[in-house]
């Protein structure tokens, strides 16, 4: 049994039917086999094993969705990776407020505080949570994400103390005012690291500027877009934030085939398809 919307009573009404099929009218729940043959099958399936419960005349559907796809997505991708993990947003995550000066510096408020301090809007990312995430685009709410990384040759690394005080000052200040909780993350972890203004996760640091697909974790349709400017940064995590679709250069060549693939992943097919397979949360 499937059921669509909660109703008083009906798990009873459903043991009155004589027959294992929806009555007809009734919109609150589906009635339907799923022979133990198919489940076994279903078990045995290389790329996705699951129950993929329905009604028969969705599964036809189903059924010819997954036999007339020439590829699955991890057949085209790199890697799809989760968001980033700071350890400590209430320092890394803030808003500016006001202008930037003259010399490119901000007022930015983390969000552990209420007081505005200066850091090097160079030293600044957009930053999105995953709900933000939609078809085909993200509507930012002006968050930012401090950025102590520097990224060559598909590889990040944290800058040291010393370029942070010679190129950043206002940043290394920035650092220095909230050392304290820094060194305190995971129970006091990082109190003797040395470079203790890192992320809490080094994953995937290197993600963030290439050409990326975005989706949120959590969803009750597919929400995908795709950012080819790397301007956007995620975070990751738990039950929010977001994931991103690395595909292969042999498949995406160039930064607008992002877009077919999004269209794909946006389609009502896919969705269709999607809603059969995803776990439901809760």
């Amino acid at each position: 049994a499937r059921f669509a919307e909660p109703r008083d009573r009906i798990l009873e009404e459903i043991h009155r039917n004589e027959d294992w099929e929806t009555p007809e009218g009734v919109n609150e729940y589906d009635l339907f086999t799923y022979p133990r043959n198919r489940l076994d099958n279903d078990n045995g399936n290389s790329h996705l094993s699951s129950w993929p419960l329905m009604p028969e005349k969705e599964r036809r559907v189903y059924d010819e969705i997954v036999e007339n796809g020439d590829f699955r997505l991890g057949e085209i991708t790199n890697s799809v990776f989760q968001g980033l993990i700071t350890g400590w947003n209430k320092v890394f995550v803030g808003e500016i407020v006001g202008e930037a000066d003259d010399d490119s510096v901000v007022q930015f408020v983390r969000e552990g505080g209420d007081e505005p301090e200066p850091v090097e809007k160079s030293r600044l990312r957009r930053l999105l949570k995953g709900s933000e995430i939609d078809h085909w685009g993200a509507d930012w709410e002006g968050l930012w994400l401090i950025w102590p990384y520097g990224v060559k040759n598909g590889e990040a690394n944290l800058l040291p103390k010393v370029t942070l005080e010679e190129e950043y000052p206002h940043l290394w200040d920035f650092f220095q005012n909230h050392e304290d909780e820094l060194k305190g993350r995971e129970g006091g972890k990082w109190e003797d690291v040395e470079q203790w203004w890192a992320f809490g996760r080094s994953q995937n640091l290197n993600k963030m500027e290439p050409d990326k697909i975005m989706t949120n974790i959590m969803s009750d349709y597919n929400r995908f877009a795709v950012d080819t400017e790397g301007e956007y940064y995620f975070i990751g995590g738990g039950n929010a934030g977001g994931y991103g679709v690395d595909l292969m250069d042999e498949f995406a060549p160039a930064s607008e085939d992002q877009l077919y693939y999004v269209a794909l992943l946006n389609s009502s097919v896919l969705e269709f398809y999607h809603k059969h397979i995803a776990p439901i949360f809760g």
